[in-house]
């Protein structure tokens, strides 16, 4: 009986490993390149700066975020990509833009273009946003009569 209660844990612990039933059910897949799917990574920070990026798809996820930027007049902005900087909080190199209002305030935001399918809402502060332009949906497709 005692020997039991002494392997007892270890028997659980490798259940849990094992068993893929033993695991929580309602427990949803991470998506990769998000802080649920890596815990070690740590955001802190206002949006845009190095150590809270805006996270983008790709190059073109970049430009669209940026298009949508407005200063507190809802005037469009402009930008300028500034640089590459290595290793932000995901472990993907951040790009840097000088983004600029009319006027000519301009403040760095950092953005990391590796998180695909992720379409940022939130603007850095100091910026409005648009919401993004929806997809056009394809026609049906024709009907072929025979």
């Amino acid at each position: 009986m005692f020997r039991l209660m002494r392997w007892l844990p270890h028997l659980l612990t490798a259940c849990l490993l094992l068993c893929p039933g033993a695991r929580a059910q309602n427990a949803a897949p991470a998506t990769p390149g998000t802080p649920e799917a890596r815990p070690e990574v740590v955001v802190t920070g206002k949006l845009g700066r190095k150590t809270n990026p805006v996270r983008c798809d790709g190059p073109q996820g970049q430009r669209d975020y940026l298009s949508r930027l407005r200063d507190y007049s809802d005037h469009p902005v402009t930008f300028k990509r500034a640089g590459t900087l290595r290793d932000g909080p995901y472990g993907n190199a951040l790009d840097a833009y000088q983004v600029s209002y009319p006027d000519g305030y301009s403040q760095e935001v950092f953005l990391d273009m590796y998180h695909p399918g992720f379409v940022e809402n939130e603007p850095p502060s100091g910026f409005k946003i648009v919401p993004p332009e929806p997809s056009p949906t394809p026609p049906p497709p024709s009907k072929i009569e025979p």
